[in-house]
């Protein structure tokens, strides 16, 4: 800034406040009318802080020799200038010439989403606009709203790096997860600033497969339960209903009634399933004899015979003392 001033031939002293913003280093010099030049004018000048606490002084004449005064601002605030004539200076204006620091500019952000909403499996885009901040500076962000696994990254918070042309663009991948959620608000919060977007519910819970299988079974019931021997039953009606692959509802029934199996199944031991052998049974038979491995029912019935295949059945079941493994 320059500031100017009338000397006259009356020596009192000229005060100047001045302002400075940010800290740093203060310089002060004058200079003098053209007119003045050459003539033997002599002044100083002296640099004061808020507290008008003397930190640098500097002196002129009109002989063209200038030591300027320089101070260091450590603070903003009011800071003086007090100029005072050594010598019979021509009357004239003056210029007092203060050079201060500057305050660095004041960064400032907008966030803007380039959509209101977003399909799951699509991108959710924002815009970080910025002046007064430097390019390729990271600047993170956080968002709220969603889980960490609705989005591919698979993290709810991130950098951005602005550009030459003060913007950087954030696009966070959402996972089309097949869940039935909901619309959910994905809300972008950084430098203060935020924005959403609704992520629409498209990618929904797929309706589960079902499938119903009925089974002709026969099981050895342990003894002791029906009978203080094993017992061989046959033709059992056996139900189970399958949940995307997985048995969810399993039932025996027996004598008119219905029994949950999982209830009953340290109970019995499966021997045939529609007129083969279980795979439960044929671990009994290859622990007894490893070269059955291959043993079908059928072929296990023409080399024992009708009659006492039944017999055999409870015979290998119970091999190892215990007909229920």
């Amino acid at each position: 800034m320059t500031l100017n001033f009338v000397y006259t031939k009356i020596r009192t002293p000229s005060y100047f406040k001045f302002t400075v913003n940010a800290a740093g280093i203060i310089t002060v010099t004058i200079t003098e009318p053209i007119s003045n030049r050459g003539q033997y004018t002599g002044y100083s000048y002296s640099i004061y802080d808020p507290n008008f606490i003397l930190l640098g002084t500097g002196y002129g004449s009109g002989s063209q020799t200038y030591l300027p005064a320089q101070a260091i601002a450590t603070s903003a605030g009011d800071y003086y200038v007090v100029v005072s004539y050594n010598y019979l200076a021509p009357t004239g204006i003056y210029q007092l010439n203060i050079t201060v620091p500057q305050a660095a500019p004041t960064p400032t952000y907008s966030l803007v989403a380039n959509s209101s909403t977003v399909t799951e499996g699509a991108n959710a885009s924002f815009i970080l606009t910025t002046t007064n901040v430097a390019a390729g500076t990271s600047i993170s962000y956080a968002i709220t709203g969603i889980s960490s696994s609705d989005l591919l990254t698979g993290s709810l918070s991130g950098n951005v790096i602005i550009g030459s042309d003060g913007k950087g663009t954030i696009s966070l991948g959402i996972s089309a997860d097949k869940l039935t959620e909901g619309n959910e608000v994905l809300t972008l919060t950084t430098q203060n600033k935020s924005a959403s977007i609704t992520i629409l519910d498209t990618s929904t819970t797929p309706a589960p497969l079902v499938t119903n299988e009925t089974h002709t079974l026969s099981v050895i019931v342990n003894k002791g339960v029906l009978s203080s021997n094993a017992v061989l039953l046959k033709g059992l009606n056996e139900k189970m209903t399958l949940t995307n692959g997985i048995i969810s509802l399993h039932t025996v029934e027996y004598a008119g009634t219905t029994y949950d199996f999982n209830a009953i199944d340290s109970l019995i031991t499966t021997v045939i399933r529609d007129g083969e052998f279980t795979d439960e049974f044929k671990k009994e038979l290859t622990d007894i004899a490893p070269s059955t491995a291959n043993l079908t029912y059928k072929d296990a019935v023409l080399l024992m015979g009708t009659l006492n295949i039944d017999t055999q059945l409870l015979f290998v079941a119970g091999f190892d003392g215990n007909f229920v493994a």
